[in-house]
């Protein structure tokens, strides 16, 4: 992010496609703060983000992508992020 944190988008299930969230690290990914929850549904995955002008992240990720296939767009501000 602009004010040097990180930001991570992913899912909190190491073996599974389920949720997707978004978390900040304010020691290069020493730690990570509490998640906004993006999707909470099964079957999520490759997220990817950008940064607009304004500070706004615009989060993509795909659900489904051989059943619903579902493109999902999320936006947000890193202070919507709990922490």
């Amino acid at each position: 992010l602009e004010d040097g944190r990180w930001l991570l988008i992913n899912s909190p299930h190491p073996s599974e496609r389920t949720g997707m969230h978004a978390q900040i690290s304010a020691d290069e990914g020493a730690t990570w703060g509490p998640p906004l929850v993006l999707d909470d549904r099964p079957g999520v995955s490759y997220p990817d983000a950008c940064r607009a002008a304004d500070g706004t992240i615009w989060a993509v990720h795909d659900r489904e992508r051989y059943g619903a296939a579902e493109i999902i767009l999320s936006t947000f501000r890193p202070e919507d992020i709990p922490g």
